[in-house]
């Protein structure tokens, strides 16, 4: 029971965790989330635990849909899949009752992921710190990842326009919505808290939405948005959601240090192939034409012309790759570590 309202648990099949593990962690998850928003106008809510086919036991895959009350997740019911894996999903999903249900979203759907997605992100992970699924450090570490990847490449500074016909021409492109989004949120936040002089923040403008939407049925809409804002701190964040959103640009060192002194530049690993090729990325028969200077992919003995026959990496700057290239007659086998320093804006 969540303040008098019951929440219910529906699993299928065996997995490396017990039922009354996900329990927990659901009713965590709704608790954190119904208190963060002072929100419990729901009768009943339900979460279904569904298992997908799976070919191998090294199978991590894991998904859901909401519906009117209820959430279904489908995943892979491995060894590899863990608790850890659903705790973030079900603190993303299920607060899209709030940015989806209750705000619903405006038309076309792909034009506002960055809202939509990105900060429903953001209050997710706000609202984890908010109820003690994480603490501070844990809070910070989350949030500076999205940063660093977000800032790695200067090709996500792509416009919104692109994203929104493109967005599901490639998972690289699919996640930019959420990455810009969640910046954008935590620099909204930082800075109406700074022209409110700490009366406000972001959340109280969404929560005003959140009530007018409540009230006239009406979906997300930037104007609103934008008049709230003006309304919250005095200030015209037109030129800003067009800046930053509409045209793409990243939010620079410069803009933080504006409204906050809590972002500071600091270093981190991105993750980064090390070579570029004829075809763009990674792709079978694509030729090496280039190396990231001082990088590992070079230092392994990888030459411009090698032909790809075969490339395996999870994506993350601290595990290895392995890729497999044709050199004339021979098929050679690299190990490396995908990775660079950068200096981006980190929470400190």
């Amino acid at each position: 029971m969540i303040n008098g309202k019951p929440l219910y648990l529906g699993v299928r099949g065996q997995w490396s965790f017990s039922d009354d593990q996900v329990f927990d962690l659901v009713r965590k998850t709704v608790r954190a989330q119904r208190a963060f928003w002072n929100d419990y106008n729901v009768k009943f809510y339900t979460v279904g635990l569904l298992p997908l086919k799976y070919e191998n036991e090294n199978e991590r895959e894991v998904d859901g849909r909401g519906f009117s009350n209820t959430f279904v997740t489908a995943g892979t019911n491995t060894k590899a899949l863990g608790l850890d894996d659903l705790t973030f999903l079900y603190n993303h999903e299920l607060m899209h009752h709030w940015f989806g249900h209750i705000l619903k979203q405006a038309e076309p759907e792909n034009a506002y992921k960055w809202f939509h997605e990105g900060f429903t992100d953001y209050f997710a992970h706000v609202a984890m710190l908010d109820g003690g699924l994480f603490d501070q450090e844990a809070f910070k570490k989350r949030i500076n990842n999205v940063f660093s990847v977000y800032y790695s490449d200067s090709t996500h500074q792509w416009p919104n326009e692109k994203l929104q016909n493109d967005y599901w021409s490639s998972p690289a492109i699919k996640i930019l919505p959420y990455q810009r989004g969640l910046v954008f949120a935590a620099y909204l936040n930082e800075s109406i808290k700074k022209y409110s002089r700490g009366t406000s923040s972001l959340k109280q403008v969404v929560q005003h939405m959140l009530a007018e939407a409540r009230l006239y049925n009406k979906p997300f809409s930037v104007d609103r948005f934008l008049q709230l804002l003006k309304e919250t701190s005095g200030q015209d964040y037109a030129p800003i959601v067009e800046r930053f959103i509409t045209q793409g640009s990243f939010i620079a060192m410069a803009d933080w240090e504006k409204v906050t002194d809590k972002v500071v530049l600091g270093p981190t690993e991105v993750y980064d192939l090390g070579f570029t090729t004829d075809k763009g990325g990674i792709g079978m028969n694509a030729r090496l034409t280039s190396f990231t200077e001082g990088g590992d992919a070079q230092k392994v003995g990888l030459q411009v012309g090698d032909v790809m026959v075969g490339f395996k990496s999870d994506f993350k700057p601290t595990s290895y790759a392995s890729i497999t290239v044709k050199r004339g007659e021979e098929t050679l086998k690299f190990k490396y570590l995908p990775s660079r320093r950068i200096m981006v804006p980190q929470l400190k």
